[in-house]
């Protein structure tokens, strides 16, 4: 699977990335910057086709995101 950040204020593919993880972590430090809400983002999952799997924004993101800060700090 393969995994791309998109802006949904601009319409623009932001990065693609090979794991979510990558992907989260991203979305994250963009969110902490103040640089854009979870309404802003979306994160779209692509199968081994490349085509679309799945996508998350708002409230699943934004539950993503706070899942992935509290792994990292309890790791």
């Amino acid at each position: 699977m393969s995994y791309e950040l998109w802006s949904h204020t601009s319409r623009n593919l932001m990065h693609s990335f090979e794991t979510e993880i990558e992907a989260i972590e991203t979305a994250r430090t963009c969110l902490a910057a103040g640089d854009v809400s979870t309404g802003s983002l979306a994160i779209v999952a692509y199968n081994e086709d490349d085509i679309p799997a799945s996508s998350v924004s708002v409230a699943e993101l934004a539950a993503l995101v706070h899942d992935f800060e509290l792994g990292r700090r309890s790791a």
